[in-house]
């Protein structure tokens, strides 16, 4: 069971640290999502040789590779979001994906045993309360930016479904990597598909040339370790008690753009953000602490 939970640990640390990158590349949102499935999926090609896993097709593999898919839509939606609210902001609604993701294990995977609905409704409640303490207004803007928070707020209700889908394809498939190239690949393809529709390819030439791939490359291999540790935890712990610890990522994310890249003035907002990290930290301590 420590085990388990040290892995989840390590997870929110590597979910907290790929979203840095973005911080500092200007590319266009579809080529930055092409280039990290692109680091993401050949990580996994270099290694599922080597771990000897037998390649074959099943229902659940299947349902990885459409959880890839909806992966490069999710991560769309989160890059959208990071380049118009920041990482600060963003990260409240993104941990919204815990109690979205405990609910549906609940209903649909049947861990009643672990915890109760009505303690991930509260642990939610408290989730959006942060998002909104957070959601501070950017010193050159009059009004909230409403098109930001959509796609942040989507961007939560997506990763819980994501979240649930990994779980359901760990419990019935072994092999980590088979899981991960399925998952990765479809990442890739989805992500490649998307990057052609919206921009044919010109910003992701122009970012090979210059060297502005670099940075979601770095966060397409940060991702990978996210994922490793999530399945690794997700086969000793029940999936509510992993989404939960991984939710620690928000708070990591609420440091970094407060603290290191000043997304939130803390002269004029220190309450606000103490409060939202407040009520993220303790969104999580009532969910880890309520499970059974």
């Amino acid at each position: 069971m420590f085990l388990g939970y040290l892995y989840a640990f390590i997870g929110s640390l590597f979910f907290a640290a790929y979203v840095v990158p973005r911080k500092f590349s200007k590319l266009p949102p579809a080529s930055y999502v092409m280039f990290v499935g692109l680091s993401f999926f050949s990580c996994w090609a270099i290694y599922y040789p080597l771990s000897g896993a037998e390649f074959k097709v099943s229902p659940a593999l299947v349902l990885s590779a459409f959880c890839g898919a909806l992966w490069t839509l999710t991560f769309a939606c989160l890059t959208v979001a990071v380049d118009r609210l920041g990482i600060s902001r963003v990260s409240p609604w993104r941990s919204m994906q815990t109690p979205i993701g405990v609910i549906l294990s609940l209903v649909i995977l049947s861990e009643h045993q672990v915890a109760s609905v009505y303690i991930a409704i509260i642990a939610a409640a408290g989730m959006f309360a942060s998002a909104l303490l957070l959601n501070t207004k950017k010193d050159n803007q009059k009004k909230y930016d409403l098109i930001g928070i959509y796609f942040a707020a989507a961007t939560g209700v997506l990763f819980g479904v994501v979240g649930l889908i990994v779980r359901y394809v760990a419990i019935h498939v072994e092999e980590i990597a088979l899981q991960q190239i399925y998952f990765s690949g479809a990442m890739f393809v989805s992500a490649f598909i998307y990057m052609f529709i919206k921009e044919r390819g010109a910003a992701a030439r122009e970012a090979i040339a210059d060297g502005a791939w670099i940075w979601p490359v770095l966060a397409g291999a940060l991702i990978g370790l996210a994922y490793v540790f999530q399945i690794l935890a997700v086969k000793i712990l029940p999936n509510a008690i992993v989404l939960t610890m991984l939710q620690l990522a928000a708070v990591w994310t609420i440091l970094a753009g407060v603290f290191w890249f000043k997304e939130i003035d803390m002269r004029t907002h220190r309450r606000r953000v103490w409060l939202g990290l407040i009520f993220a930290g303790a969104s999580i301590a009532i969910l880890l602490l309520a499970m059974k």
